[in-house]
């Protein structure tokens, strides 16, 4: 697949889109957990999860934000705004800070337990609205309608901390990117290049998607937390994150 060495160009002077906020099926069930713990501190790089490798750039990453979950928190680099639903806790990115790179580390008040953790990304493929910015021809409310989109979180990977300083691996581009061979078989996706002019650079469709101009996000991923008590597992937490695609 191509080179977005256009798109690169389009973004260095401006905001990235953000992708739509549509999110149906948000729940879908992740029983099924790859468990072979890796050799590295980071997710193995496949698709587009990256571990971190060559020198941080944290200049922008001052304080931490301290994610408490009651017996047991994480310490991660950078002031995130969070919010705390239950047993799970939404964090979010903004716009010039990114978790890509930052330390993370937990930090476990009784020494009896244990923790594992699993990573899922929920990737999308949604169509775009396939005019310019106020071209007379098209009719964004009539196209809203019957816009097709498809999306699924994918399979849990084992998330190994224990090699610190473990550091966030890249979970996306931090832009609409190709999405990964498994799915572009899957969704029968067909090659192309269309870029529809329009404010913060336009919008780019690099598949057709139903034969349609789409675009591939990864608008967030959720941490799956397992705590034990000596070895017997008590209970699930998660940790969803929100990543930022610009303003």
């Amino acid at each position: 697949m191509k080179k977005r060495w256009i798109l690169f160009l389009l973004i260095l002077g401006a905001c990235q889109q953000n992708p739509a906020s549509e999110d149906a099926n948000l729940d879908v069930d992740q029983d099924s957990l790859a468990t072979k713990n890796p050799k590295s501190g980071s997710l193995p790089a496949i698709d587009t999860l990256k571990g971190f490798q060559g020198k941080s750039d944290l200049k922008d990453s001052l304080g931490t934000t301290y994610l408490d979950f009651g017996s047991f928190a994480f310490i991660l680099q950078g002031r995130f705004e969070q919010q705390k639903e239950g047993d799970s806790i939404q964090l979010y990115e903004a716009l010039g800070l990114y978790f890509y790179q930052k330390k993370f580390r937990p930090e476990i008040l009784d020494s009896d337990l244990s923790l594992k953790l699993y990573l899922s990304k929920l990737e999308r493929v949604m169509q775009v609205f396939p005019h310019p910015v106020n071209d007379p021809t098209g009719n964004y409310s009539k196209w809203l309608k019957s816009r097709q989109s498809w999306q699924e979180w994918s399979p849990y990977q084992y998330l190994n901390i224990e090699e610190q300083p473990f550091r966030m691996p890249q979970f996306n581009a931090g832009s609409y990117e190709d999405p990964p061979a498994r799915i572009f078989e899957k969704l029968a996706l067909h090659d192309t290049l269309i870029e529809y002019p329009g404010e913060m650079g336009g919008t780019t469709a690099e598949f057709l998607y139903l034969d349609k101009p789409a675009n591939y996000s990864i608008p967030r991923a959720r941490i799956k937390i397992e705590v034990y008590r000596k070895g017997i597992l008590l209970k699930h937490y998660f940790l969803l994150l929100h990543f930022s695609y610009g303003c």
